[in-house]
C-alpha cells in the first residue's frame, strides 16, 4: 500500500491560537513516537494566527488508523472541542513525487506511486 498524506486546516476562534498550538504540540509529541507516522508538520499560518495547517504522511492507511486510534488522538479530539471557530478542513492524498520526504516503500528515489 503506498503513502498516505493528510492535509489539515484547523482555526480556532480569534485569540485561541496559542491554545490550538499547544493542543498540536501535544499530539505531535505523541506523533513522533508511531512507527508508520514518517511526517507530522504543522505550520501557524502566517497570515491568520488563529489558524494551524498540518501535513501528515503515513507509511500506509494502516498507519493513519493506528494513529487515530491513539489516547493522544481522542485527547486532541477532546481540547479542539469548544476551541475551533468551524470545522477542521481535511483532505487525503497519495505523493506522487517528493523533495525533502522519505520514499516509504520504494528504492529511495523521491518519486512516489
Amino acid at each position: 500500500m503506498p503513502p498516505l498524506a493528510v492535509h489539515a486546516r484547523f482555526t480556532a476562534h480569534p485569540g485561541s491560537g496559542d491554545e490550538l498550538a499547544a493542543a498540536v504540540d501535544e499530539m505531535s509529541d505523541a506523533a513522533e513516537q508511531e512507527a508508520g507516522t514518517l511526517v507530522y508538520a504543522a505550520h501557524r499560518d502566517r497570515d491568520e494566527p488563529d489558524a494551524v495547517v498540518m501535513y501528515e504522511l503515513y507509511a500506509d492507511d494502516d498507519a493513519l488508523d493506528v494513529h487515530g486510534a491513539t489516547e493522544a488522538a481522542a485527547r486532541f479530539g477532546s481540547r479542539l472541542d469548544g476551541l475551533l471557530a468551524r470545522e477542521p478542513e481535511v483532505w487525503f492524498s497519495r505523493p506522487t513525487r517528493t523533495k525533502g520526504l522519505p520514499a516509504a516503500g520504494h528504492d529511495g528515489h523521491d518519486e512516489l506511486g
